[in-house]
């Protein structure tokens, strides 16, 4: 088991407690930001559940789980997975903040995998500094868009190009000014 299985755990078992928190969840989680494969094949489940506009349940998830890959559902026990999990979690008020720690340490695993891949070309003698810089942008803005659940995500480059096209425009326009300097008139 690793480390964050038992916090995969509480969420998927609040989630089902308290599927009404689902809209709330889905802002912020994707079945990819579990560290468990397991985590996320359920989480999965979930969603298809709630898509077809069903409200999920332990049997509903059960099922759709055998839906997706009977074989899988038998080897890892489905939705047994969530163990102890299913007894000790009464209460699903807490599904978006477990998802958010979810999303948080999702996202720190990301960071780590980057730096350790620019680390080993950073170290190397005849790495290039720019190119290593363009990569970990790169790196760092897909680490932002994953994070944000899909929401765009425009890089700081880009809104300084776009704001000074519209400053650029709004002087020839005779619209030159984007405040007023001073003491106000009345």
């Amino acid at each position: 088991m690793n480390r964050n299985e038992p916090l995969e755990q509480a969420m998927l078992s609040a989630l089902l407690i308290k599927p009404a928190l689902l809209p709330d969840v889905t802002a912020v989680l994707q079945p990819e930001m579990f560290s468990s494969p397991i985590g996320g094949w359920i989480y999965g489940a979930i969603l298809q559940v709630y898509d077809r506009g069903e409200v999920p349940d332990y049997l509903m998830v059960e099922n759709e789980l055998r839906r997706l890959d009977c074989h899988r559902m038998e080897e890892t026990g489905g939705i047994g997975w969530l163990g102890n999990a299913l007894v000790q979690v009464q209460y699903g008020d807490n599904a978006l903040q477990y998802a958010l720690e979810i999303r948080r340490l999702y996202i720190l695993r990301q960071l780590t995998a980057c730096f350790k891949k620019l680390t080993g070309k950073a170290s190397m003698d005849d790495g290039d500094p720019l190119a290593i810089m363009g990569e970990a942008d790169d790196c760092l803005l897909q680490i932002r868009q994953k994070g944000r659940c899909g929401a765009n995500v425009q890089p700081f480059s880009e809104l300084a190009a776009d704001a000074i096209a519209k400053h650029r425009s709004n002087r020839t326009k005779g619209r030159g000014h984007m405040c007023n300097v001073g003491p106000a008139r009345v």
